[in-house]
């Protein structure tokens, strides 16, 4: 097996219809050939088939990746988001936009280079990622509330995790809704969060412990 460095080795995949959580392989994509969240995201859409559906349907993915420097010193604490984008007029399309703050370096020391979500659950959920413990969980006591107001909610159950969450404007599926970490670090593009809304989905959850190997430290 090749010394992997920069990334975990593994994607998070998970189907909201039927409740199944998997991972999949990073090499099955090549990430080598792309570097970052973006080419990795698109890759993945490519082997999905590069679907062609509404962005509000079940089978429209919500991708999110770091890349080989994410969890590393300096500034590359970011993650990319994504799928087709509701926003963009007049014909959706598949398309990105980037989010900082904790959440991507929590989605790397959790053992992750990205989260698919695909499908729609039936009634309000969000996913709790503590390392290889991976749950959907209920969030009808979060829904309505807006993104402050649900971080603090999550926040007091997992002490230090990072919370991407979407608001009242994502759940009533507004095409320019974004996805917040934190105060100000946010997928403000493409209308993401109400792909979220779309499924049911109100927030992710992830805390990491895990560290990243890299090839060489000291330079």
């Amino acid at each position: 097996v090749m010394d992997r460095y920069g990334w975990t080795g593994k994607i998070l995949w998970i189907d909201l219809t039927t409740k199944k959580i998997s991972t999949v392989p990073t090499s099955d994509f090549e990430p080598e050939k792309y570097l970052g969240g973006v080419g990795l995201n698109t890759r993945i859409f490519w082997e999905m088939g590069c679907p062609a559906v509404d962005a509000f349907d079940p089978a429209s993915p919500l991708l999110i990746s770091v890349g080989p420097a994410t969890g590393t010193a300096g500034p590359f604490n970011r993650a990319e988001v994504c799928g087709i984008a509701p926003q963009s007029f007049p014909q959706e399309t598949f398309t990105y936009s980037g989010v900082g703050g904790k959440i991507p370096s929590e989605i790397k020391y959790a053992g992750y280079d990205g989260l698919v979500i695909v499908g729609k659950s039936d009634n309000p959920v969000y996913l709790s990622i503590l390392d290889d413990a991976v749950k959907i969980a209920d969030a009808k006591f979060l829904w309505g509330l807006d993104t402050f107001e649900t971080q603090k909610a999550l926040m007091a159950n997992y002490s230090n995790a990072a919370v991407l969450t979407i608001g009242p404007a994502g759940e009533n599926l507004c095409r320019v809704a974004i996805i917040l970490n934190e105060t100000a670090s946010a997928a403000g593009q493409g209308g993401y969060g109400a792909v979220m809304g779309s499924k049911n989905l109100k927030a992710i959850v992830v805390k990491g412990t895990g560290t990243l190997k890299v090839a060489r430290p000291d330079l």
